[in-house]
């Protein structure tokens, strides 16, 4: 632990409310690591600690909105670029300035964060971090205009205990009727579990076992406004990985599905399911299979299942996997997913629009490489069908973040190598994620990295153009610690959270961190 230099009393820790936030910062910044093994064991210390939380306070709602003039340098990017600026603003995003602005609790480390909003102003961020027992599920909720974030490492949803397991994975989604879902994979000793916690009616009902199978995962959810839900997941059946779902219809949920009631063909193994929902009531399923993606399908009130293994949607040869899927309330739809042959890694798209699904597209083929790459891929669609997909790969030399965008009917899609929207001066730009509203305002996040150091960066289309990051200073993260899965969230009333995990390096811990626009 690096030692404080100074006394506590000094001039430098004393002047803290001047205008000048950056010190107030710093001052809190080192307070709080030379309390650290002291506050339970000295009152005096604890008085100390009081006093300047209140002068926080003050001072940041003093000076917050203070012009660069009052805001502290962050540290260049190494390569002698110049410092940027924290201002508390980035691009119309709050920027977190210190590492105490985390949400999650302190004492573990806490990681894979995601967010949700609703158009009537409420949010929820959910992680997962070690609790008092194991790994659980934490969550901040914003409803009646203020946040709610956990009080401590024992202010979890999820109710593992001791010796008996750990939760992963866990998704959450939330509808305009006032309704949230969060789904989680509980593994135990005894078997694993998808768990489901049901917010309806102003509270939060139990968290219920879904189904408990000797293995299975990947629980993703979905909702839209007529208070209808889907949760999916696969399972590890008799022979095969299958998979499953479950329904909401008029806040009422399906019973749970027979170990028979799967809606993959069999086979071979089914893994990686995902599902959108839209505001007429279609759903769609989607998954890997046999090296193939396969789509289960609800219109006209009934379920279309795959037949067999030859009722995929993908190209018959190479392999298939990573399939996204969302879908948009004009009943358009799209399917996307990472394609891999002799060639090299494309990113393919199936599209559902004029009422019937469309040949496949190519999306990458102009700068499709031959390098293989774990490529991440994500897709979103408003309801007009607007459709924005994103990915990393490699341009020869580094991973970057690419975009393809339909927009006015029409697609546009990278001509070249350099046509990425990450910074040139990253080593490797990865995990990128995507939202769009209804007036076809959108933000990508994606993660940047050089060397040890990972920032969050964005990118906004906002008035029919895009923003792009200055040269690796307009990050959204703070300073140079290690950031990990930024995502991203909009609702169609102009707000929109990105929160992502960074490792707190005093504490040696990774912690949830947020930024929002209101």
């Amino acid at each position: 632990m690096r030692k404080i230099d100074k006394p506590l009393y000094s001039t430098e820790y004393r002047n803290l409310c001047n205008g000048n936030l950056s010190q107030l910062a710093h001052a809190m910044f080192f307070l709080e690591q030379s309390l650290e093994g002291k506050i339970m064991s000295s009152g005096h210390i604890l008085k100390t600690l009081l006093t300047h939380m209140i002068i926080f306070a003050i001072c940041v709602t003093a000076c917050g909105e203070k012009d660069e003039d009052s805001s502290k340098k962050i540290s260049g990017d190494g390569a002698g670029n110049d410092a940027a600026v924290c201002t508390g603003k980035v691009g119309g995003w709050t920027q977190p300035c210190t590492l105490i602005e985390s949400i999650s609790p302190d004492g573990t480390s806490a990681n894979s964060p995601q967010v949700a909003l609703d158009d009537v102003g409420n949010a929820i961020i959910i992680w997962k971090q070690s609790g008092e027992y194991k790994t659980q599920v934490f969550m901040s909720e914003f409803r009646s205009g203020a946040w709610k974030h956990p009080s401590d490492i024992t202010d979890h949803v999820s109710n593992v205990t001791s010796g008996v397991g750990h939760v992963i994975d866990p998704r959450v989604a939330m509808s305009n009727s006032g309704s949230a879902v969060v789904v989680w994979y509980h593994s135990t000793h005894g078997g694993d579990f998808i768990e489901r916690f049901f917010y309806q009616d102003g509270q939060w009902q139990e968290p219920f076992r879904i189904l408990q199978s000797d293995f299975q995962g990947g629980a993703r959810v979905a909702m839209n406004d007529m208070n209808e839900g889907t949760i999916v997941w696969w399972r590890n059946g008799v022979d095969w990985e299958e998979i499953f779902k479950m329904e909401l219809h008029d806040g009422v949920w399906d019973k749970i599905p027979q170990y028979n009631e799967f809606i993959s063909p069999e086979g071979s193994d089914a893994a990686s399911p995902e599902t959108a929902m839209d505001n007429l009531g279609n759903k769609l399923i989607v998954w890997q299979q046999d090296d193939k993606i396969f789509k289960s399908e609800y219109r006209n009130d009934i379920w279309t299942h795959p037949a067999d293994l030859n009722d995929y949607l993908s190209l018959p040869e190479g392999s298939a996997f990573n399939p996204k899927v969302a879908m948009g309330s004009n009943g358009d739809a799209m399917i996307a997913w990472h394609h891999a042959d002799s060639e090299g890694d494309k990113v393919y798209v199936k599209e559902y629009r004029d009422s019937q699904w469309q040949p496949n597209r190519l999306l990458n083929g102009a700068i499709a490489t031959e390098t293989a790459s774990d490529l991440d891929l994500e897709v979103a669609m408003d309801d007009n069908g607007n459709t924005v997909v994103v990915w990393n790969q490699s341009d020869g030399n580094n991973q970057r973040v690419y975009r393809a965008e339909y927009r006015e009917s029409e697609w546009i899609e990278p001509q070249a190598a350099k046509d990425f929207i990450s910074s040139s001066g990253a080593e490797d730009a990865t995990t990128p994620h995507v939202a769009i509203s209804n007036d076809g305002g959108t933000t990508i996040v994606w993660k940047e990295s050089i060397g040890d150091v990972g920032r969050a960066l964005f990118s906004d289309y906002h008035q029919d153009s895009w923003s792009k990051p200055m040269e690796l200073t307009q990050f959204i993260s703070y300073k140079d610690n290690k950031v990990s899965t930024p995502r991203v969230a909009l609702d169609n009333l102009g707000n929109g959270i990105i929160v992502w995990s960074q490792k707190v390096v005093y504490q040696g811990e990774t912690q949830i961190f947020m930024s929002e626009r209101r």
